[in-house]
């Protein structure tokens, strides 16, 4: 929720996030009809019916949301399984990717629409996490031991959402890789050099 002072004198602001009691009825139907969006990215229906609960995981109140414990919570759900989905199965993720942007396009897009990057720190106190190291942390205001995101929010008059992100390590951050296969980040060119950041090609794809 955006605070008083940046939006006094403003016509047209970003809505505030505030939820009530019914906001959420009937959220888990709306849920599912998102789900059924992204049907065509799975070849088979069990890592689809696994994506689904891992949704559901997700917006539960559980306080660690790793796949045993959201696995443990949500209806139907299978630890090993559900691991399985994560470490092995396959879907087509530049598709999902796709369809998630068209859907923020059709929701919030805009003319005067713009796309904000910003990175963020993620202590962790383990080393096997991906990208982890002694570096910079935002969030702490200090070296530290983390992982740093670097993310893409789509932000218009209609709203905002965030459109890609990646993890890595880089010495420093300086791309050019222009998108041209989305309508929200076809204006946005990021830039850099592989060879400064040790980001796999995976995570460059994202963009």
């Amino acid at each position: 929720m955006l605070p008083a002072c940046r939006t006094e004198g403003k016509k047209e602001v970003p809505p505030p996030f505030a939820l009530a009691q019914g906001d959420v009825e009937g959220f888990l139907h709306e849920l599912r009809s998102f789900h059924d969006t992204f049907r065509s990215c799975f070849s088979r229906r069990e890592p689809r019916e696994h994506f689904f609960r891992y949704l559901v995981g997700q917006f539960s109140q559980l306080e660690r949301k790793s796949i045993e414990p959201m696995a443990l919570e949500v209806e139907g759900g299978n630890v090993r399984a559900m691991q399985r989905f994560v470490s092995d199965d396959i879907w087509d993720e530049a598709q999902m990717r796709h369809i998630y942007h068209q859907l923020v396009y059709e929701d919030m897009g805009a003319p005067d629409g713009i796309v904000i990057v910003d990175e963020s720190g993620f202590p962790k106190k383990g080393k096997d996490s991906v990208g982890v190291a002694r570096q910079y942390c935002g969030t702490l205001g200090k070296v530290e031991n983390c992982q740093v995101g670097v993310f893409a929010a789509y932000a218009s008059p209609h709203g905002y959402a965030l459109v890609a992100q990646f993890i890595g390590v880089c010495s420093r951050l300086k791309w050019s890789k222009p998108v041209t296969n989305s309508p929200l980040l076809a204006p946005l060119a990021m830039a850099g050099s592989k060879a400064a950041c040790k980001i796999s090609s995976a995570c460059l794809n994202a963009f």
